[in-house]
C-alpha cells in the first residue's frame, strides 16, 4: 500500500473511534461499557454503570434514556425478569423516572 492510502485509512479509523467514545458504544475507561442487546419488543439495548448507578436504555423507537440511581440489584433483577419490558415500565421507570439523550449534542438533555 501507499502512504497515502495508509493515512487515509488511519484517519478514517480514528475518526470511527472517536465517534464510538462520543456516543458511548464504547467507553475510553470506566465501568459503563458496551450496549447489551435486549430486543424486546419496547426495547433494543442497554448498558449500565454500576459505580454511577446509571442504567441507559436504548428503545426501539431509538430514545436512549438514562436513569439515575438505579441500584446493581435491580438491573440483576430486571435481567432474570420474565417479561423485560413490563419490568422497565412497571418497576424502573415509576422508580426512577429518565430524561432523555440528546446524543447530537453528546450529553444528556436538560430536564
Amino acid at each position: 500500500m501507499n502512504g497515502r492510502l495508509i493515512g487515509s485509512l488511519c484517519r478514517g479509523a480514528a475518526l470511527l473511534i472517536g465517534l464510538a467514545v462520543t456516543a458511548g458504544c464504547v467507553t475510553a475507561s470506566g465501568s459503563a461499557g458496551r450496549f447489551e442487546r435486549l430486543l424486546t419488543n419496547e426495547l433494543y439495548s442497554f448498558r449500565y454503570d454500576a459505580e454511577a448507578q446509571r442504567l441507559t436504555v436504548v428503545t426501539r423507537t431509538g430514545d436512549v434514556i438514562e436513569h439515575e440511581g438505579v441500584g446493581a440489584d435491580v438491573v440483576a433483577e430486571w435481567r432474570r425478569a420474565e417479561d423485560l419490558d413490563a419490568f422497565y415500565r412497571e418497576q424502573i421507570t415509576t422508580r426512577w423516572p429518565g430524561r432523555p439523550m440528546d446524543l447530537s449534542a453528546g450529553a444528556p438533555s436538560a430536564p
